[in-house]
């Protein structure tokens, strides 16, 4: 693709969610439950492998009915930026654009995958819903970890060691590249390299053992 994650173009001829690619209803940011899903998303976006795509405009039950401008204008990124900084620890990168397709207007999040550690839930985050009474509904739990489901396409804490053990893959990873271009600089690669592979592997197979 020439850019990165999934186009409006390619999401509204899609039709429908998956890992990468999560579509929302058309509302305000003041919007709290609405808020809350999609920082959730965000949140789980960021920890899947090439990150993911947020499109807000299309309803739950499929319709494609854009944003407003009044809509738009409460998704300005720096707003946005502000509400998951709120709950995301580290923070996450992502980019916000609107998009124009058939004459209707769509909001497309962008969030990039973690750049070193994955993303945790640091605060609680729910909201007040008049059907149930005197009890409000929990989107986000401080200390959670967020990913997309490999069984239907949703942001949830880490169901099971699969998804754990992918996501440690991936941290792992990532400290090995980070860790090889500083050897780069500093010389002595090809001495220290396996003995980086055997600690993180132990590193790796003791969090293992801690779920």
């Amino acid at each position: 693709m020439s850019q990165r994650g999934i186009s409006v173009e390619q999401a509204l001829q899609l039709r429908s969610e998956s890992k990468h690619l999560e579509f929302k209803e058309a509302d305000n940011i003041d919007n709290l439950a609405l808020k809350l899903k999609v920082i959730r998303a965000m949140l789980a976006m960021a920890n899947n492998q090439d990150g993911g795509t947020i499109i807000l405009g299309i309803a739950d039950d499929g319709s494609q009915t854009g944003c407003s401008d009044d809509v738009i204008k409460t998704w300005a990124f720096e707003d946005v930026s502000e509400q998951v900084s709120k709950y995301a620890d580290p923070y996450v990168t992502f980019d916000l654009e609107v998009r124009e397709f058939e004459s209707r207007k769509f909001i497309r999040i962008y969030v990039d995958e973690f750049e070193s550690v994955p993303i945790i839930c640091k605060k609680d985050g729910s909201y007040a819903d008049g059907k149930i009474k005197s009890k409000d509904v929990v989107i986000l739990k401080a200390g959670t970890t967020y990913v997309r489901s490999r069984k239907k396409p949703e942001s949830v804490p880490i169901p099971s060691q699969t998804e754990m053990r992918e996501l440690l893959d991936l941290a792992i990873e990532k400290g090995l590249r980070r860790t090889i271009q500083l050897m780069k600089i500093s010389g002595g690669l090809e001495a220290k390299v396996e003995n980086i592979r055997e600690i993180s592997e132990l590193q790796y197979k003791k969090q293992v053992g801690q779920l």
